[in-house]
């Protein structure tokens, strides 16, 4: 099967998933149960589990707050099935493909919150790096790509400690949070 092929079904896939990562966005924050409906952004009125049908949801409108539409919405949905086509382009079938759908799927859902309150939360910034590690290593061996494990740690390590120093060096100037994601960013592009 074609990279083309792959992206395109990866596309589909990441608008097909994209409301789930929606409700991510909603209950991260404040660290609620998650619940398969979405909220409207700014009243947090419930939206029904109707919102969480691709597509459909980007044309509801909140019950209580006519006026708002939910832009949040296929934005999520558009940026997961883009990053997701863009991973199926770059590795095809292939067991590289997985993890980078995972990174890709939780970089969204953190660039969102990041957006909307300028917060990157621990819990999502250490499970990704946690499962970045433990993919690598677990994959590493068996698909014989054993000499890409120190390179991923360098990367990691050095754009960690390269933030982790511009943030002790000017607080103000970045945010803790960006420190957290940056050993993960690292580590993959490592």
């Amino acid at each position: 099967m074609s990279n083309v092929l792959i992206a395109l079904l990866l596309f589909v896939f990441g608008l097909v998933i994209g409301p789930l990562l929606g409700v991510v966005v909603d209950r991260a924050v404040d660290r609620e149960r998650l619940v398969a409906e979405h909220r409207c952004p700014s009243c947090r009125a419930s939206l029904g589990a109707a919102a969480l049908i691709p597509l459909r949801h980007w044309f509801l409108r909140c019950p209580d707050d006519e006026t708002h539409r939910q832009h949040r919405y296929w934005l999520v949905d558009f940026t997961a099935a883009a990053a997701f086509a863009t991973a199926g382009l770059r590795f095809g079938w292939s067991w590289e493909l997985a993890p980078y759908l995972g990174l890709f799927a939780a970089l969204v859902v953190m660039s969102v919150i990041d957006l909307e309150t300028h917060l990157l939360l621990n819990i999502l910034t250490y499970p990704a790096l946690f499962a970045g590690i433990f993919v690598i290593l677990l994959l590493s061996g068996p698909t014989g790509t054993e000499a890409r494990i120190w390179p991923a740690i360098v990367g990691g390590a050095v754009y960690g400690g390269v933030l982790g120093a511009a943030f002790l060096v000017y607080p103000p100037g970045l945010g803790l949070g960006d420190v957290k994601l940056a050993p993960t960013l690292g580590l993959f592009l490592g």
